[in-house]
């Protein structure tokens, strides 16, 4: 569904109108304009979401920016969420 193009393997169980409009959502989608996330996520959700993206998707889909913020302080502390 992600790479698209090709037919479904003849194993496959599950409906062709169901890949269709499966294939229609990734294309919606994809590719990502911007992807914001917490600087203390770097080392590990943002790598494996490159990582994901990199091995799933062609090319043409991959994430067009990745943004990182700071944190945000509440009383000269890290706020949680």
């Amino acid at each position: 569904v992600g790479r698209g193009g090709g037919a479904p393997p003849p194993s496959s169980k599950l409906p062709p109108g169901l890949l269709r409009r499966m294939r229609g959502e990734v294309e919606y989608w994809y590719p990502v304009d911007l992807r914001v996330s917490g600087r203390d996520l770097i080392q590990n959700h943002l790598t494996f979401y490159l990582y994901c993206h990199q091995a799933l998707f062609p090319p043409h889909m991959l994430p067009r920016g990745i943004r990182t913020n700071g944190h945000l302080l509440l009383d000269h502390a890290k706020m949680s969420k």
